[in-house]
This record gives C-alpha cells, sequence and structure tokens, in this order.
C-alpha cells in the first residue's frame, strides 16, 4: 500500500507542478460554454450552413489533423445544438484545455473560428517510491500529441531490487477509415514474480528474463465503430524457482523457457459525450486472440482466448453527477499460465494483487461527483461496487464482493485525462487494497 501511495503522491506532484507552470502563459480564450453563439439566416430564422472552418491559438497542433476530425460538420447547419457537438468532438481528442467557438456570416454561409488553448502533451516525468525499505526508481519521456497529430509515444524504464524494466511504444491515430492507426511497442525485464491464490496467499515464486513487442493495426471504420488487428510475440527464461513450491509448480508451472506468438483482432463500438465537466462514455468491445506457445523448445502447442468489455456512463439530475457502470470478462483454453489474467480483466479492484486466471468476469457500478474546481483540474469523489467470478488455480469457483471508493483529479493542463487513487475491501476474502491509475481513460 505504501509503495503505490508514494508513487501517486510523487506522480501527482510532477503534474501539479507542470499544471501551475503553464498559468504563467497570457490566454484570451473564454469559457467555451459562454462563447457558443447561434448564426439564424435573415429568412426563415434557420441558421446558416457552416462553409469553413478556422483554428487560432495552435502551438504544436497540426490544423489539418482537426480539420479531419471535423469534417462531417461542414455544411452542416450552423446551429447551437451543431456548435456544441463540435465542441464535444474537440473535447474528445483531450487535447485542449478551453475553446471558444465563434460564428460569422459570409455570404450564403457560416465562418467558424475557433479558438483554443493547448495542454501540455509532453512530459518528461521521474518518479520514486519507497515500501518497507525496498525502493523503487524509474522515469518515463511521453507525448501524447507526438507531431501535433496526437500519436502517442512512450519511453520509460523502472528499477528495484525485484525488477528491471524498460519499455516503448508508439501510437498512430486512426481518425477515419481513410486515415487509418497503428501502434507498435517493444519491453524487456528482468524481475521475480509471485502468484498468489484468492486470499491472498502466496503459492509459487520464480525469477525471469522476457523481451516482447506487438504490433496492431487500427481502422475507424465508421464515426462508433473500430477494428483493431495485430500480433504480439513473448520470449521468456525462468529460473531460481522456489523450491518450497516445486510441487506446485512442477504441476502447473513446468516452463524453463517459453515463447509465444499472439495473433488477435477486437472491435469497438461506442461514442462519448461531453456535457461541459465529464466526458462520459458509451462502448461494448470482444475481442479473441490464439496463442501459439512454445514450451521448453519441445513444440509448439495452439490456445485460445477471449474477451468481452461494456462502459455504461451517464450523468444525472446534475452535470456534475454521473452514473457508472462498467462489466468485462476474459477465458482462455490451454494457454500459459503467463497469459492469465488478474482483476482488471473483470474491472475490478478487490481481488489480490497477485492473482490470476484463465476465467473470470465481473464489474462495478456506482456514482461519480465532480467535488470542486482548480486551475489543475476538476477533483471528483466516486463509490461503487464490485463483484467478480474467476476459477483459482485449483479449478474451483471463487466469488468475491466488495466496495471501491476514492478520487479522481482531471487535469485541465495535462493531456493526460487523469490521476485516480483508491481504497477497495474485499468482503469475500476480508482484505483491503489501495489502487492508483494513471492514463489514457478511466
Amino acid at each position: 500500500m505504501l509503495k503505490k501511495f508514494s508513487i501517486f503522491v510523487l506522480i501527482f506532484a510532477a503534474f501539479t507542478f507542470a499544471s501551475f507552470a503553464q498559468d504563467s502563459e497570457n490566454t484570451a480564450v473564454e469559457e467555451s460554454s459562454e462563447a457558443l453563439e447561434e448564426v439564424a439566416a435573415e429568412e426563415g430564422g434557420s441558421a446558416k450552413k457552416i462553409g469553413g472552418i478556422k483554428f487560432s491559438g495552435l502551438k504544436k497542433t497540426k490544423e489539418k489533423y482537426l480539420l479531419r476530425v471535423l469534417k462531417d460538420f461542414e455544411g452542416k447547419e450552423a446551429s447551437e445544438e451543431n456548435l456544441k457537438e463540435i465542441e464535444g468532438a474537440l473535447m474528445r481528442e483531450q487535447l485542449f484545455e478551453k475553446i471558444a467557438i465563434k460564428s460569422s456570416e459570409e455570404g450564403e454561409s457560416a465562418s467558424l473560428e475557433i479558438e483554443v488553448k493547448e495542454k501540455i502533451s509532453f512530459l518528461p516525468l521521474p518518479f520514486g517510491a519507497v515500501s518497507n525499505g525496498s525502493p523503487m526508481i524509474g522515469a518515463f519521456l511521453m507525448d501524447t500529441n507526438a507531431f501535433g497529430v496526437k500519436d502517442v509515444f512512450v519511453l520509460g524504464g523502472l528499477y528495484s531490487p525485484s525488477t528491471l524494466s524498460g519499455f516503448a511504444l508508439y501510437s498512430k491515430s486512426a481518425v477515419d477509415i481513410t486515415h487509418p492507426g497503428f501502434s507498435v511497442s517493444l519491453s524487456a525485464s528482468k524481475s521475480k514474480s509471485k502468484i498468489a491464490d484468492e486470499n491472498q496467499n502466496e503459492l509459487f515464486e520464480y525469477k525471469h528474463k522476457s523481451f516482447g513487442g506487438s504490433l496492431s493495426l487500427h481502422e475507424k471504420l465508421s464515426k462508433y465503430v473500430t477494428l483493431n488487428a495485430g500480433c504480439a510475440y513473448l520470449h521468456m527464461d525462468a529460473d531460481d524457482i522456489d523450491e518450497e513450491y516445486a510441487a506446485w509448480g512442477a504441476t502447473h508451472f513446468a516452463i524453463e523457457k517459453l515463447q509465444t506468438i499472439s495473433p488477435n483482432v477486437s472491435l469497438a463500438v461506442g461514442t462519448t459525450d461531453w456535457n461541459g465537466i465529464f466526458l462520459s462514455q458509451k462502448s461494448f468491445g470482444i475481442g479473441g486472440a490464439l496463442l501459439f506457445t512454445d514450451y521448453n523448445d519441445e513444440g509448439w502447442k495452439k490456445s485460445k482466448s477471449a474477451s468481452a468489455k461494456l462502459v455504461f456512463q451517464q450523468p444525472l439530475l446534475s452535470e456534475k453527477l454521473r452514473f457508472l457502470l462498467s462489466s468485462s470478462a476474459y477465458w482462455s483454453a490451454d494457454a500459459p499460465i503467463t497469459a492469465r489474467q488478474g482483476g482488471g480483466a473483470a474491472d475490478v479492484t478487490i481481488l489480490a494483487e497477485n492473482y490470476t486466471t484463465d476465467k473470470i468476469a465481473g464489474g462495478n457500478t456506482g456514482f461519480e461527483y465532480a467535488l470542486f474546481t482548480t486551475k489543475i483540474g476538476t477533483f471528483s469523489g466516486y463509490a461503487l461496487y464490485e463483484c467478480a467470478i474467476s476459477n483459482n488455480f485449483s479449478d474451483e469457483a471463487v466469488f468475491s464482493q466488495g466496495a471501491h471508493g476514492g478520487m479522481k483529479l482531471y487535469l485541465s493542463k495535462i493531456a493526460i485525462p487523469a490521476l485516480s487513487f483508491g481504497l477497495s475491501y474485499n468482503a469475500s476474502q476480508k482484505f483491503w487494497n489501495t489502487s492508483f491509475a494513471f492514463g489514457m481513460q478511466f
């Protein structure tokens, strides 16, 4: 718990410093909700059609990228409703702190001028923590708007007495069917891994060296549908298996060397809505993969896996309150132990940190409320009920339930949408967990 809390505090402090540093910049951008104007035609009272869109205030983001994002709005009426939809489309890009839209008549059409203030998207970030006398240090370099077209670049590393790892990622966004995207990643590590049961009892411990990579292609079939296809590779050498668990390991982890090649495909359908405070998501996705595994140079064997995920977020009564529902499932057959999944595959935080399974389903539901807004961003509090059912290593069905609550910070000046810190209680197995996350979506 202390390790996660320490990392949270240090990363939060770094983001806070970066946020306040940008306050020294002078900006004339007004709140977008106050700047939207409806343009009416002289006859009939209907709004004129949008004939052109121009941007001001851009420092890094390329205008041609934003015009591709908004191309479906050209020729539509410059009504208040459509201007709000344009604002929402730009907010979904998560690149701007503020957006102000002004429209003016140009003959038979309306011209839009969109003034923006960009978020910080390039972040060099060191971090460190100490837990029970064991230090952890690391750093990463991240750009969430590389080349001004919302490409993502991440390079980082981590060191602790039990882990030495490095990783690199580059991802190009898919804008539409004529502009597909891709992502490529590489990683290497030398670490000690532990496997626990549902009650946090350690079953197995081993050291291993591994390296791998992945390549994925992303195609936006429509405004709401995205298709992903790719392949991942992993090579792992294991040694120094703890003798105390040798019998258990011989049955479940008879691996000294392992290679996996995993082609995969997924389809996601969804939309997001912006209400001025929350970017709420409604989506459903399914995916599947084949795993070709070579154990100890004994030949390749085939296994398979599948997953599904549902997300429903909806503001209620007040724009500051919203309902949250998230549910996920993961299933695999004859897959290696390295392909097993933890609580994240069921959208829960209540399971033991080192617990993994080949079959799991679960989710969470509850409410989130925007508490207050500062120069850094919007702070919210949330409370969730979580539950999950999974198979343990004895192939027995295990049901877990509990509560999870905490706070989120939606960053206004940095192009990472949120930081989240929470505390959860597993009422079935009776233990506490902490959770910390920062990333692209929550």
